[in-house]
């Protein structure tokens, strides 16, 4: 998935669990885009070069121990990586979910999905209609 698909998945998700903090919605967001440092195309990627040569993509950083570890700093980016490794796991790339162990995990009907795909576009698309609904119905 894209970074602006990931982003629009952690919106969604701190509107639903943060109430009104600001900053927890902030770290969920972070945490959205925080697992794709594995890859030099990257929004996080592209600005610390470094990052990318440290990890194979989609491996560490897309995995329960990485989650577990983001928690120890802050829960909310724990939140908001575990929503980014959902969303890979939706892809037929799919996410070395038990790293080290090597084997992919996906979802069963993830292998007819491609990254900037028409799924890919679909979801992102429901994550902005879901984001104005509850916008709307919390400030209007």
């Amino acid at each position: 998935m894209l970074g602006r698909t990931h982003i629009s998945g952690g919106i969604v998700t701190s509107l639903l669990l943060c109430g009104d903090d600001v900053t927890a919605m902030v770290f969920v967001v972070i945490g959205s885009i925080l697992p794709d440092i594995d890859h030099p195309g990257s929004m996080i990627g592209k600005n610390i070069p470094l990052l990318p040569r440290l990890f194979k993509h989609r491996g560490f950083t897309h995995s329960i121990l990485f989650c577990l570890l983001t928690s120890l700093v802050n829960i909310w980016i724990c939140i908001g990586c575990f929503v980014h490794i959902i969303m890979d796991m939706m892809t037929k790339q799919g996410v070395e979910l038990f790293y080290p162990l090597k084997s992919k995990i996906r979802f069963p009907l993830a292998r007819y999905v491609v990254t900037n795909g028409i799924f890919e576009k679909m979801l992102l698309y429901v994550c902005y209609i879901i984001i104005f609904y509850l916008l709307y119905i919390r400030y209007c």
